[in-house]
């Protein structure tokens, strides 16, 4: 063989690799370019402003609180150039710390439920949304509140203190209509387990766990009466008791 017929040979080769390449990417580049670019949604959360923030509520809310509360906030951000549809962060459990201090037990057997956008207009705070690049929003956790009826007047006609708890932003699913999910006073540490989801995407799982100190909402910007993280240590998780 010479030289010219071998070259034409390794031509033809490559022309022929490149022509499938071709006719691979025009069937399947679209499907590629969208599985490389994918949403991928990443949800954070800290005690510090803007997740944690001392705020006014009106009177006309489902919940039955004082008008001073804080409000715990995640944030959703989706990292890749493709819209992240039907997006939406549910509470899939609510754990309480056990009288031991090491293990967790359920506070509340419930169906999954979709926590609230904050900054999505009212009639759509409660449903999937569409989440573009670099897109951040944010979603209601949980809130640090002193509802008005804890005031509760003793033998001698003095009210007794209140003492500020964290309730889960999520209906009682005992109580449909009503307040969210109020986690007694008594309980000062509490893990929500979280799946953020939207179509195309695998689920992805959460671990948030709130440590609340104080007896007034105005406690929580002092130091170590509210720490709200994300928890993602494995052995830290074994401490749930099934």
């Amino acid at each position: 063989m010479t030289p010219y017929e071998k070259w034409s040979l390794m031509g033809l080769w490559f022309g022929s690799i490149g022509t499938v390449g071709a006719v691979v990417y025009a069937l399947f580049g679209a499907a590629m370019r969208r599985w490389f670019n994918k949403p991928k949604l990443e949800l954070s959360i800290t005690d510090k402003f803007p997740y944690c923030a001392l705020v006014m509520r009106g009177e006309t809310t489902e919940s039955n609180s004082d008008l001073s509360i804080v409000e715990i906030c995640a944030s959703l951000v989706n990292l890749k150039k493709y819209c992240a549809q039907h997006s939406r962060v549910i509470c899939t459990g609510v754990y309480v710390l056990e009288a031991n201090g090491k293990t967790f037990c359920p506070f509340i057997n419930f169906r999954p439920r979709q926590f609230r956008w904050m900054d999505i207009a009212n009639e759509r705070q409660n449903t999937e949304i569409d989440i573009g690049q670099s897109v951040q929003h944010f979603v209601k956790i949980a809130e640090i509140s002193k509802p008005q009826n804890e005031m509760a007047a003793n033998n001698e006609g003095t009210s007794q203190p209140q003492i500020a708890s964290v309730t889960v932003a999520i209906p009682n699913p005992h109580k449909p209509g009503s307040s969210y999910v109020r986690i007694p006073s008594e309980h000062k540490c509490i893990l929500i387990k979280v799946q953020v989801s939207c179509s195309g995407c695998t689920p992805i799982n959460y671990n948030i766990r709130i440590d609340w100190k104080g007896n007034d909402v105005k406690d929580f910007d002092r130091p170590g009466k509210l720490s709200v993280s994300l928890v993602d240590d494995p052995d830290n998780m074994k401490q749930i008791a099934s």
